[in-house]
């Protein structure tokens, strides 16, 4: 008898582990900090752009910025959606321009191309999923 209610007390234990390991495997990705959103920002930025030192420096603390402010908007996710979407893309903008401010006319036409081809992949991906 101790033997069966120790076998069924392992066989409970190994099924709620499981089912508790499930809940949990959401095959979501770990929301970076700030800090790390910049840095790979700013790194694929350096690659596509070749920034120089300096401005990569710039552009790293105007990436910082934007994904600090846009964590406070994650947090603070209102009732009036469309007032807090006028409030993100009053955001982009703004640190678009401060990114203009700091790369070359040729550096800016290539940034603005990648913009228009990463805003062209995210259609198609909402397409496709729909």
């Amino acid at each position: 008898m101790k033997k069966l209610m120790m076998l069924a007390a392992i066989l409970i234990s190994s099924v709620c582990i499981s089912s508790a390991k499930e809940k949990t495997d959401t095959g979501h990705r770990e929301r970076k900090t700030p800090e790390e959103r910049a840095q790979l920002l700013t790194n694929g930025l350096e690659k596509k752009l070749t920034l120089t030192a300096d401005q990569k420096v710039k552009i790293y603390q105007i990436n910082l910025e934007r994904a600090k402010e846009m964590i406070e908007f994650e947090k603070g996710r209102t009732e009036n959606r469309k007032k807090q979407m006028e409030a993100r893309k009053s955001l982009i903008k703004d640190s678009d321009k401060k990114m203009a401010a700091v790369l070359t006319a040729d550096q800016n036409k290539m940034y603005q191309e990648l913009k228009a081809e990463r805003k062209t992949k995210l259609k198609d991906h909402r397409n496709n999923r729909n």
